[in-house]
């Protein structure tokens, strides 16, 4: 009983420690709203952190495919070809825009 009881007080304690640095994360990101690394925090947090921590959850993809992270730098770099059509991204209201479209017109907004 006490083996039981002592991983259960590990257990509570690392999902403490994970949402401390949830919390923590979720602070910088506010913070840095209005800078210019605003774009970057916001979108590393959701779609690469927080995809890298929903795949660790394996027994989720038994039936499906995992989700994948997109690294914000790597991506901007991506997008400077389109950087030329911005205005026209922009126009093209009918149109469904791609991964690259969607992080110029985010890093801009």
């Amino acid at each position: 009983m006490r083996c039981e009881s002592s991983k259960l007080t590990v257990a509570i304690a690392q999902e403490i420690e994970k949402l401390r640095q949830e919390a923590q994360a979720l602070k910088l990101i506010r913070e840095a709203m209005g800078t210019e690394s605003f774009p970057q925090l916001l979108f590393d947090k959701v779609f690469k952190d927080d995809i890298e921590r929903l795949k660790s959850m394996e027994e989720m993809w038994k039936t499906r495919k995992p989700p994948q992270p997109i690294d914000y730098s790597s991506t901007v770099q991506e997008v400077t070809n389109a950087e030329t059509r911005k205005d026209e991204i922009l126009r093209d209201a009918q149109r469904v825009w791609n991964l690259h479209e969607n992080v110029l017109v985010f890093k801009d907004r």
